[in-house]
């Protein structure tokens, strides 16, 4: 029996700030798909979820014209929901599970500590307080819903001395904090639960790094970070980015703590790296890479190692964001 084949979804951005203009895309196995009316609006997309054939994206929008931005969630590149935001609230994270929507983002209040908060269908929760003698500084990055539970990940200042970045996720509003040492400055970028087991990928004192059921494994030396874990049976696949130079970054991958090089970046400039996906034996890693002589960035992905480059608007920037494969 052949396996069945499965799509690749990338979102990807561009923007243009000579000419003030930000386009979000998906593509799907490559071919692209234009959100929402860039004619009228700068679209910034911060999250990709897909639930059967229906692809939905988190954007940030914003008139032309300027003014404030919105939160606004597409289906198949339509706008289904605009979400009421008050000032200082930003929403960067999507989960989609049956009929229901869920988003997690920050609130930033007048005295400038961010807290976390979840939307759900229109009723927003707190995860993390900003107030009293337990304010910390929170922040999300990633989440995932699986059944009942929702998970949302990232980081929390710690309430006390000294007041080290912590690598949480929260599971129902539950706070786990990971292993980290103090005064450490670490963070969590992305989640993945599969089963009994929770996957983080990020920075463990400034270091690339995962964790499984809380258990960190340090992906390498150098100042990185890792942006994107994915779990195919027994493997646990990475990607980030390493120090190279001097303000020099490439792109990086990990097969079970086995790095593997991307990009050969030998000039000042950084190879971002947004996520990795895994289709059999295929293994895609997304995010952008500098222009020849340092002069703006392009989206791409890997695939294998080998570099792709996704197209965009003569003139444009890009970085690819989010991917999902299924």
């Amino acid at each position: 029996m052949q396996p069945v084949s499965k799509k690749r979804y990338v979102l990807s951005n561009e923007y243009n700030n000579a000419n003030n203009s930000a386009i979000a895309k998906y593509f799907v196995n490559d071919v692209p798909a234009t959100i929402g009316d860039v004619s009228t609006s700068k679209i910034y997309g911060e999250d990709l979820e897909v639930s059967g054939t229906d692809v939905y994206v988190l954007a940030s929008r914003q008139p032309i014209s300027g003014g404030a931005f919105t939160a606004v969630i597409y289906k198949n590149g339509i706008e289904l929901q605009s979400v009421p935001v008050a000032s200082g609230v930003y929403y960067n994270c999507l989960a989609v599970s049956g009929n229901d929507i869920y988003l997690a983002g920050m609130e930033y209040p007048s005295n400038g500590v961010p807290k976390v908060i979840q939307w759900k269908n229109g009723t927003v929760t707190s995860i993390t307080t900003n107030t009293g003698s337990a304010a910390t500084d929170a922040r999300p990055y990633d989440m995932t819903v699986v059944g009942n539970d929702v998970y949302i990940a990232g980081y929390e200042t710690a309430s006390a001395s000294p007041y080290n970045r912590l690598p949480k996720y929260w599971k129902n509003g539950v706070a786990v904090t990971l292993n980290s040492a103090p005064g450490s400055y670490s963070t969590v970028h992305r989640i993945v639960v599969q089963g009994n087991d929770v996957f983080c990928a990020g920075q463990l004192d400034d270091k690339a790094a995962y964790w499984k059921n809380g258990v960190a494994t340090t992906l390498s030396t150098e100042s990185s970070w890792c942006y994107g874990i994915a779990v195919n049976g027994t493997d646990v696949h990475t990607a980030g980015a390493v120090a190279t130079g001097a303000n020099i970054y490439n792109a990086a991958s990990w097969k079970n703590g086995t790095k593997t090089m991307l990009s050969n970046i030998t000039v000042q400039g950084v190879a971002s790296v947004y996520g990795i996906g895994v289709d059999g034996n295929d293994v895609y890693v997304i995010g952008s890479i500098p222009e020849a002589g340092g002069n703006g960035a392009k989206s791409v992905y890997w695939k294998n190692g080998v570099l792709t480059e996704l197209p965009t608007v003569a003139g444009n920037n890009g970085y690819a964001y989010r991917i999902v494969i299924q």
